[in-house]
């Protein structure tokens, strides 16, 4: 989230955001200190003092104490918005098998638009093989050809695939798979179906095999579902 900060321009930002992560990381090697003395003890000597800092080492240094003028319970609602956008981004990009030149676009109503405005950058960052973000809070806005996952009412986020795969060789993958998921679900269900079936089978292994059957199902109506999809892109 804050790598766009750290390497952008805007100083005051930047110096902002080391702060931050300083004071975390500090905190952090005092909390871990008696659980692991040696480690947290070598870093804290690695750390840079801030002005006035005379401590001279982590084991005289105050152990962390909680402080309620911190908590900030919309700040934790946001900051979880963010990674569930940047969760679905990830999802959608390994849904459609793209490693590379993801487009995503986010749909949000007036509130969340400007939460995500400012995080853009960082939800490319961290949207692994994205190379933009777009909050935007018209859906004409959004282009033709995109997938699509909602995280909460106001909230969905898009993904450009139109154009950017190769649809009828993901298809192809994909009802290989599904023969084959198919195939194992008629072999079980035929073992199922013997006339000795509940007389010879121990019930931990029918339960065992109607588990499996289940799984089957589900993972043949997600792969048929991924065929419908992709379909709907040519």
């Amino acid at each position: 989230i804050i790598k766009p900060i750290t390497e952008g321009s805007d100083l005051v930002a930047k110096r902002s955001a080391q702060d931050t992560l300083y004071t975390c990381l500090e905190a952090a090697l005092r909390m871990l200190h008696p659980f692991m003395p040696f480690l947290t003890e070598e870093l804290y000597q690695r750390l840079p003092r801030r002005d006035g800092d005379k401590i001279p080492t982590i084991v005289k240094s105050p152990f962390p104490v909680n402080n309620p003028t911190y908590i900030d319970e919309q700040a934790d609602a946001d900051f979880e918005l963010v990674f569930a956008v940047v969760r679905s981004g990830r999802s959608l990009m390994g849904d459609y098998n793209m490693t590379k030149g993801g487009q995503i676009y986010i749909l949000g109503s007036t509130e969340i638009a400007k939460l995500l405005k400012s995080e853009e950058a960082g939800i490319a960052t961290l949207t692994k093989g994205s190379k933009s973000c777009t909050v935007v809070s018209d859906v004409a806005q959004i282009p033709e050809g995109c997938a699509s996952q909602t995280i909460q009412e106001g909230c969905t986020v898009y993904l450009l695939v139109k154009g950017m795969v190769d649809v009828d060789a993901e298809v192809q993958k994909i009802e290989k798979k599904l023969t084959k998921v198919q195939k194992a679900k008629e072999d079980l269900e035929k073992k199922t179906q013997d006339a000795t079936y509940l007389t010879k089978v121990k019930p931990e292994i029918r339960e065992m095999n109607e588990a499996k059957l289940k799984d089957y199902e589900a993972e043949i109506a997600t792969l048929t579902s991924g065929i419908d999809t992709f379909m709907k892109l040519k």
